[in-house]
Parts: structure tokens; sequence; C-alpha cells
């Protein structure tokens, strides 16, 4: 089991897997997110990203579907019959018609958050994420509370500084 997890820069506020060999948007995702909190694990192979996902330390993965072991689709399949629920972002060639219908398919049915087509754009990327965090984030939030006296703010949730990214990230675009 070889993952490489790259250490946050403060308390992490989500833990991603990202299995992407040929380093297409993993250094850009470590380099964007880590200095958020955030905690990048990257794998190389499927077993690997299994592996990570049956240890539950992870509460998202971006999976590509290219892996050299065996195919994200099968890897996607095997994390659900292990009971995660983690949201993952699929991500792989898209081919003939055919096929791109039985990857979209197999991937809904497998519950993957979204599918993106190889070579990702980096920008649709993090707005994929974005949205992930911000339903991610919804889900786990306890039931609002009647107000009491004056409370301090809430900590400004993970999908909030994926989103500041993005801006700075199209500015430099342009």
């Amino acid at each position: 089991m070889v993952a490489e997890a790259h250490a946050p820069v403060e308390t992490s506020p989500l833990k991603v897997m990202v299995s992407d060999v040929r380093d297409q948007y993993s250094d850009s995702l470590r380099i964007l997110l880590e200095p958020h909190g955030f905690t990048i694990h990257r794998v190389r192979s499927g077993a690997d990203a299994i592996w990570l996902a049956q240890q539950r330390v992870v509460d998202a993965a971006v999976l590509d579907n290219d892996l050299p072991d065996m195919p994200g689709l099968r890897v996607l399949r095997a994390i659900r019959s292990l009971g995660a629920v983690m949201p993952i972002i699929l991500v792989g060639r898209l081919g003939p018609p055919a096929e791109q219908e039985h990857l979209l398919r197999a991937a809904l049915e497998l519950r993957a958050f979204s599918v993106l087509a190889q070579p990702v754009d980096l920008e649709v990327l993090l707005g994929q994420m974005a949205r992930l965090f911000d339903q991610f984030l919804t889900a786990l939030r306890p039931p609002a509370e009647p107000a009491a006296e004056a409370e301090e703010p809430p900590d400004e949730p993970p999908a909030r500084p994926v989103r500041r990214i993005m801006l700075r990230f199209r500015r430099r675009q342009l």
C-alpha cells in the first residue's frame, strides 16, 4: 500500500483521496487546497484506493477511471460494497457514444457524485469539488437550534476556501 499523504497547514476539515496516475490534477489540487487545511491522499492504483477507503480515513475521492491495475468503475463498485458512502468524482476518457453512456450509467448507478472527462479542466474540477463539499457539509451539519444569546459566527466551511481558490484561478487565466 503506497498512499502519499501531504500534511495540511492546519487542522484538516476534509481529507480527499486522489487517484491520478499521470499527475494531471493531483499536484494542482494539493497546491491549491492544502494551504486551506485540506489533506490530499494520493494513490497510484485501484488496490491502494480500495485499501484507503477501507481504512475510513478519507471523506471524499477523485477517482481516475484509467488506473493501471483495474478500471475506476471497479474500484467504485468495491468501495460501495464496503458500505462507504463518501462522495466520489469519477474522471475518465470519453470514447464512442456507447462507451460514454455505459460509463455514465454505471457511475450513476454506483452513486458517483459526478463524472468528468479527461483531460480534466481544473476549473471544472474545483467547481465540482465546491459543490461536493457544500452537499457533504450540509449533510453533516446538525439541525439548527433556536438562537440563544449572541453567538460567535460559525467557522468558515471548507467550500468557501475552494470558491476563493476558483476565483483566484480564474483571474490568473484572464
